[in-house]
């Protein structure tokens, strides 16, 4: 794969990136204003959402800045966008509805794009980093992002590849988070750390050696993984594509030998 190929990659899925966190927002602001002038002796509602709407996509640019370079994490902090735009649409329209007459039409509209929002944010994002990271190829080893490659077996668990640094990390699903039942997890290295990398294989039980932050809760599995020896502690992976993940981080690590 060329250079050129992995760039139009990068311009499309920072397209999808920009509409889930700026462009969703900015659309429900739209939609919030055309609703409130169809509206008669409208409670100016809509108006009030549509501001609040705006401030949403400021966030949603800051996050896009922040998160650039890490397509991993651009499906997480979707959540952020879902639930600042909902709580932005709804309090506004609320607020701003009490007391006024004829305001439960302003209301039922602003609730219609809430399951738009709360699905089309996350999806988008989790095509974006698809579409950006899907298939592997040693050529993304040159560039600055931080990959994440998901551990076959567990849940919300990847192996994540930045610059400097090899991470396996375990997000917590939103609820359990929120509600304190459960809390992110993560083993972090530096890739100085890893002295080898290897295609590996696992038969129908769980490796013995797992970083500490998901050992002991990965499901028996089998077929292909990624093999690493990061201080003198041999891990084992299981992962799609292993091969290319094993290209991939001897390209990122610069391990070309055995014993390198």
């Amino acid at each position: 794969m060329t250079a050129q190929v992995v760039r139009e990659r990068e311009v499309r899925a920072h397209a999808l990136l920009g509409f889930a966190f700026v462009g969703v927002p900015v659309v429900v602001s739209a939609y919030c204003l055309v609703v409130d002038a169809l509206l008669v002796d409208r409670p100016l509602g809509g108006a009030r959402a549509a501001y609040a709407g705006w401030v949403v996509a400021a966030l949603g640019v800051l996050l896009w800045i922040v998160l650039r370079r890490r397509p991993g994490r651009w499906p997480v902090f979707a959540r952020v966008v879902v639930v600042a735009t909902t709580l932005a649409l709804v309090i506004s329209v609320l607020v701003s509805s009490v007391g006024a007459e004829q305001s439960l039409p302003l209301v039922l509209a602003a609730l219609v794009p809430v399951p738009f929002i709360v699905v089309g944010v996350p999806a988008l994002a989790a095509r974006a980093a698809r579409r950006l990271t899907m298939p592997l190829v040693p050529d993304m080893a040159d560039s600055a992002y931080e990959w994440a490659i998901p551990v076959r077996g567990m849940r919300r668990v990847a192996l994540t590849v930045g610059t400097t640094s090899l991470e396996v990390r375990k997000d917590a699903s939103f609820l359990l988070e929120l509600l304190d039942l459960d809390s992110s997890r993560a083993t972090k290295y530096p890739l100085s750390a890893v002295s080898w990398v290897w295609d590996a294989s696992i038969s129908g039980t769980a490796p013995a050696n797992l970083p500490r932050a998901i050992r002991g809760e990965i499901d028996e599995v089998s077929g292909p993984a990624v093999g690493l020896r990061v201080y003198g502690h041999d891990w084992v992976l299981p992962v799609e594509s292993a091969d290319a993940v094993v290209a991939l981080l001897r390209r990122r690590i610069g391990l070309d030998e055995p014993g390198s």
